[in-house]
């Protein structure tokens, strides 16, 4: 009996020295990915606008959020080539900019959205804090068909 509570007594502290690991382990993993966090380097290059919708009576149905890059050369905004880890905060920092009598009367918000953004594994957190933002209404995310047949879901 006396050898059984040892054997359990081993189990138990080797269970907690891997689950402290683990734990660290994500901790440094979640501190150093580029995504929904850390938006260095998109701060001045890139830019959401909202562009509303319109139904066909040509009444403002929704917005859709348009991820757009700034070409110094031509001194204009474009549609981004490469913005796989975009950071959701700029998002989060565009939506908190529209007018709440906006979102009131909206009936859906649309944003074009990578795989690598939706992925993440913190994107709930936005996709929850998107969804009490925006209360009852719709929330439509469009992703680039090439996109998804490119990801690496691994």
């Amino acid at each position: 009996m006396n050898d059984l509570k040892i054997f359990f007594w081993w189990i138990f502290i080797i269970f907690t020295l891997s689950c402290c690991l683990l734990c660290v382990e994500a901790r440094i993993r979640y501190r150093n990915k580029k995504g929904i966090d850390q938006d260095q380097g998109f701060s001045n290059k890139y830019k959401y606008f909202g562009q509303p919708i319109y139904n066909h009576q040509q009444k403002i149905q929704g917005y859709e959020l348009l991820l757009r890059e700034f070409d110094s050369q031509t001194q204009r905004w474009q549609l981004p080539s490469n913005v796989n880890n975009f950071p959701l905060s700029k998002i989060v920092h565009t939506v908190q900019k529209i007018d709440p009598k906006i979102i009131a009367n909206i009936r859906f918000l649309s944003l074009n959205m990578t795989v690598s953004q939706i992925s993440d594994f913190r994107a709930a957190y936005f996709f929850k804090w998107l969804l009490g933002v925006i209360n009852h209404h719709q929330l439509l995310i469009e992703i680039d068909a090439t996109d998804l047949c490119q990801a690496n879901f691994v």
